[in-house]
């Protein structure tokens, strides 16, 4: 395995751009960036107290036998320990890191994290503005409400869902793509009878212009077995609460 010498200045350059994390359910955000952030400046340190610290000449003074003078009789070289960590502290340190990251997840959601690393928050807007699609499996369990729709929280509320089947469950999404499909010309700024809308309609689902608002391009059952059921769903611009929301409509 090749090894590599870099300085303090060169560490601190290469800590800017786009970082993707693996976010575990059941951990919040705010304590995987911490982890983050704890472990990147724990192995930076490490390099930089590989390396020497710097050198001073340091005065030899003597008392002169006769006068009691105090005379300079040499020079001599020690460790500078005005740079040593355990006066200046460690060279890297969380809290002078920036990391923000590109699309908020629960802690009861899971799954690949886009972070801006200092000068790359910058660059989440750009990449916000792109409207990429993301996929996501929702796991559900119907007749059953939590605190704060919590995977471990209280059930606080039951409901009945004997009403539920298969077939109405499909039927239900069936709806909700052609809603959702329609409604992607609409914030595509598209008149559905143009020749452009045709054309885009041929490719797929066009990207929306207006950002902030979901929309679903995709949305499919993979499991169902009551109470339980299994959706894929391709979108942007989502939240945890519109998932919140979405799953309302379906129980």
């Amino acid at each position: 395995m090749p090894k590599y010498s870099f300085n303090c200045r060169e560490i601190q350059n290469l800590l800017n751009g786009i970082v993707c994390l693996f976010k575990p359910r059941d951990i919040p955000l705010s304590v995987l960036q911490k982890l983050f952030l704890k472990g990147i400046c724990d192995q930076a340190n490490v390099i930089a107290q590989c390396r020497p610290l710097p050198l001073i000449e340091m005065p030899i003074v003597e008392e002169h036998k006769e006068s009691g003078s105090l005379l300079i009789v040499g020079k001599r070289q020690q460790i500078d320990y005005s740079l040593h960590p355990s006066i200046v502290g460690e060279m890297f340190r969380p809290e002078e890191f920036q990391i923000e990251p590109l699309n908020p997840l629960e802690p009861s959601s899971s799954g690949v994290c886009v972070f801006g690393l200092n000068d790359g928050c910058d660059r989440l807007e750009a990449i916000r503005s792109l409207a990429w699609v993301n996929e996501y499996f929702i796991e559900a369990e119907l007749g059953r409400g939590t605190h704060l729709n919590s995977i471990r929280g209280t059930v606080n509320s039951r409901m009945e869902y004997d009403h539920v089947s298969q077939h109405r469950l499909n039927t239900l999404l069936s709806l909700l793509r052609l809603q959702y499909k329609k409604a992607s010309f609409e914030f595509a700024n598209l008149n559905m009878q143009s020749q452009q809308a045709f054309e885009l309609a041929r490719l797929g689902a066009p990207r929306p212009r207006v950002l902030g608002s979901p929309l679903i391009f995709g949305l499919d059952l993979c499991y169902f077995k009551l109470p339980y059921f299994k959706l894929n769903i391709q979108i942007n611009g989502e939240t945890d609460q519109f998932y919140v929301i979405l799953y309302t409509k379906l129980d």
